[in-house]
């Protein structure tokens, strides 16, 4: 018995070598063609319009959009409509 199931077993082995071989092909065959040409244009980034912009114009814009210093100057006019409002009572 022993012949006959370790032809069994080289069987299987073989088979499942076989398989894992064309899993391995088809991926690679599928990478291969997913990155065509084709794909390679609808990946390529469209192009940015240039910004001209002096020093001063450029720190001005970054301040502007930077939400720590949107939030800072929520904080300063807060404490300053506070201060306003008690020396308005006083």
């Amino acid at each position: 018995m022993a012949p006959n199931g370790s032809c069994l077993w080289q069987e299987i082995r073989e088979a499942i070598i076989s398989m894992v071989v064309r899993a391995y092909l088809l991926a690679l065959a599928l990478s291969i063609l997913g990155s065509g040409p084709a794909s390679a244009a609808v990946s390529k980034p469209a192009p940015q319009p240039e910004l001209r912009l002096n020093l001063h114009d450029a720190i001005e814009a970054a301040l502007d959009n930077n939400t720590n210093v949107r939030l800072l100057e929520e904080q300063i006019q807060r404490a300053q409509d506070i201060a306003d409002a008690r020396r308005g009572h006083e």
